[in-house]
């Protein structure tokens, strides 16, 4: 493994102090990159992907890519760019995660494995890695993703840095989709039985883009629809618990104002009223927090109205 040539200072767009980098400088840096990945087989490195980083006159003209250790960069992939927050402008343009060359019949090839978080849809990567081509050094590029090996585009790019990429209509195989739909499902199934709101999160956005993918298949087989119908009960129950997390937040702001007042009040008779009102409305939220099975929330809550008895 070795540093990342590029700050965050120099990538991050919305750091106004410091010349930003530039396109022949991605280029270069990356090439001398994968030589040397090159040369340490399967030492795996970081990696950072940002589709049509690049502009000309509001036009893309090329992406950032860039190899080895930043911890800065990393945590701004991690936290903006894969959001859609940073200098990125789609998160489905943006990765990171471990980048290696193998070798196959003594043919080197480069591999790339996004972090699981990374949004870039699996049908995406055939022509993104096809617009990187020229930053490879000549080798063919592959990307891993669940298990799963997907190449680049065939066909010589003649001007690959100036493609804007674009999401093929029917690139993902049914094979590769149903492959795939058992660790959605897992994944899925295990959040759902044990609270993990921000897993939750992701389990949501996870079934969302299968779902999409799924779609672009023109005629699935019997298996692929049997998962297709388990994995949207799954996104709708999802969904469901989602909302009543949100309802939750909404409805503790209010009853945690009574609270203060309550706290505030003297008065023997308002104390009474107060407190009924508050054990009312709590009653409602614990409902709520039961079914997406807050255990820590459900155990602050109980307390309270303990404490108001």
């Amino acid at each position: 493994m070795f540093k990342c040539k590029i700050t965050l200072e120099e990538f991050d767009k919305d750091i106004k102090s410091g010349s930003k980098v530039e396109l022949a400088e991605i280029r270069n840096l990356a090439k001398a990159s994968v030589k040397k990945l090159a040369t340490a087989e399967e030492t795996k490195t970081p990696f950072f992907l940002s589709k049509n980083y690049f502009e000309d006159k509001g036009k893309p003209i090329g992406s950032f890519l860039a190899f080895g250790e930043n911890k800065k960069l990393e945590m701004k992939f991690a936290k903006e760019e894969i959001k859609g927050k940073g200098s990125t402008k789609d998160a489905k343009g943006a990765a990171y995660g471990e980048a290696y060359v193998k070798s196959t019949n003594n043919i080197q090839f480069i591999y790339f494995e996004p972090d699981a978080n990374c949004k870039v849809p699996a049908n995406a990567w055939p022509k993104l890695l096809k617009s990187l081509k020229s930053m490879f050094g000549g080798m063919k590029a592959l990307v891993v993703i669940e298990g799963q090996t997907i190449e680049e585009e065939a066909g010589e790019d003649e001007n690959s840095e100036n493609v804007v990429v674009e999401t093929p209509k029917t690139q993902v195989s049914e094979n590769f989709i149903k492959n795939s739909a058992n660790g959605v499902l897992a994944q899925s199934i295990d959040v759902i039985k044990a609270y993990n709101r921000n897993a939750r999160s992701t389990a949501l956005e996870t079934t969302t883009t299968w779902l999409e993918e799924y779609k672009k298949i023109p005629m699935p087989s019997s298996e692929l629809k049997k998962f297709e119908s388990k994995i949207l009960e799954t996104n709708i129950k999802l969904k469901e618990l989602e909302s009543i997390e949100k309802s939750i937040d909404t409805k503790l702001d209010p009853i945690f104002k009574q609270i203060d007042n309550y706290l505030a009040n003297i008065d023997p008779k308002g104390l009474k009223m107060l407190a009924d009102s508050i054990k009312k409305n709590l009653d409602e939220v614990i409902s709520l927090v039961k079914k997406v099975g807050d255990a820590p929330l459900l155990a602050e809550l109980s307390a309270i109205v303990k404490l108001l008895k």
